[in-house]
């Protein structure tokens, strides 16, 4: 920031005055001396706020000789400050971040900024608008306004509308993308103490995004989030959202997948990098890990590296028991977007009897050999009555490995 003042006065002190107080007059600014006028178009210019104004206040000569050092319009980071620092460009929306705001997120394979990271957090509620964006927990106090507007409040309270208001903070911290709240910290909405949080040191916090649209009054709301004793940095944000039903989320989730060919390569990279399949053929299972039944959309997340799937359907009804973390049941990565892996699809639609299909045994040139089960064995499976599904806690549910073919069972090609 000191770089930026010291730059901007140099090229400001070259200007005549008659050209620095017709700026003046532009910015309904009193300021009549030059050193003040000078002061204030760095004011005025260090604000995000009047980016898109510059070329209405600012002569296109001086814009031209601020290019170098005025802010970058590309620029959206948790700090708020538009000038200065190293920057990491989001894979998704393409803003830039300062890499000293953001922690070690920086280093992710697939880095995302805080804004497209809270729009991923929980598939089942789907983000319309941020009221507030996110922005940086600090140890003092930070208060941040919305506006709760009738249209707001009207559009809350209709029927079955499905939309509330949520807070939601995330760690600055490897690997993102969960709900993540201060081990200490107080919540205040409107100068009255909303929450106040704690660790248990006999019991893990689960940490979830807080729903409090009863909480704010028409007009402007005050937030803040004041942490204690905690040196990890935060990001909070209030947003509004849908609350989708079980079919649209399906529907949303199934709609991203993968070409057959594409899936193939998947799988024949996997015998031949770094030799991490050794063996020449591999066990993969077509039960659900949750259910063990056989599997009808075979998704794996995004992030995921191993070739097992998993139910796509049974993965989003099995959330509202596991708090929405929407962890992968096999590698428990995070798997807020999942793929439909269609050689796997393809492997389900042409056995003739899905019910009974165990597993195949797959090949590195992608034959495989279906393992039919001679019969149903319930003694596998124990209901959960609570969660009203099966589970196995016996059976190891990542793939196994497997040198030999099963004699006597159907040896299908899949063509490239």
């Amino acid at each position: 920031m000191e770089a930026f003042s010291d730059q901007t006065t140099q090229i400001l002190n070259n200007y005549h005055l008659d050209s620095l107080r017709q700026i003046m007059k532009r910015l309904n600014d009193p300021a009549t001396k030059k050193p003040e006028m000078i002061q204030s178009i760095i004011n005025y210019l260090s604000n995000p706020e009047n980016l898109p104004s510059f070329s209405i206040i600012l002569p296109p000569e001086l814009i031209r000789n601020l290019s170098s050092v005025l802010p970058d319009r590309n620029l959206k980071c948790i700090c708020n400050k538009f000038i200065g620092g190293d920057l990491i460009s989001c894979n998704t929306c393409h803003k830039k971040q300062h890499i000293s705001c953001i922690g070690n997120l920086s280093v992710l394979l697939y880095y995302e900024c805080i804004i497209c990271m809270m729009r991923k957090i929980n598939p089942a509620d789907e983000v319309k608008e941020f009221l507030i964006e996110p922005y940086l927990i600090a140890q003092e106090s930070v208060i941040k306004k919305f506006n709760y507007s009738k249209v707001l409040k009207n559009e809350i309270f209709s029927n079955q509308s499905g939309i509330e208001i949520q807070l939601r903070c995330v760690k600055l911290q490897m690997p993102g993308y969960s709900i993540s709240w201060p081990k200490q910290a107080s919540l205040i909405v409107n100068k009255k103490l909303m929450k106040e949080f704690k660790e248990s040191p006999n019991q893990k916090r689960k940490d979830s995004a807080l729903d409090l649209t009863i909480a704010f009054s028409l007009g402007t709301n005050e937030i803040s989030l004041v942490k204690k004793n905690d040196g990890d940095s935060y990001a909070l944000a209030v947003v509004k959202v849908k609350k989708l039903p079980i079919d649209k989320i399906f529907r949303k989730m199934s709609a991203s997948w993968v070409l057959k060919n594409k899936c193939v390569e998947f799988i024949k990279a996997k015998f031949t990098d770094d030799n991490e399949i050794e063996q020449s053929s591999v066990k993969l299972n077509m039960k659900c890990p949750y259910t063990l039944k056989t599997i009808k959309t075979p998704v794996r997340g995004k992030e995921c590296s191993h070739l097992s799937c998993f139910d796509l359907q049974t993965f989003i009804d099995i959330q509202r028991y596991e708090s929405y973390t929407w962890k992968c049941p096999i590698c428990k990565g995070f798997a807020y977007e999942v793929y439909v892996d269609k050689f796997i699809e393809e492997v389900l639609l042409k056995c003739s009897n899905t019910d009974r299909l165990e597993a195949i045994q797959l090949k590195s040139n992608c034959e495989y050999t279906e393992i039919i089960s001679e019969e149903e064995d319930l003694s596998l499976k124990r209901k959960n009555p609570e969660a009203g599904y099966y589970s196995d806690t016996d059976q190891n549910i990542s793939e196994t490995m497997a040198d030999t073919q099963i004699p006597g069972n159907i040896i299908i090609q899949i063509d490239d």
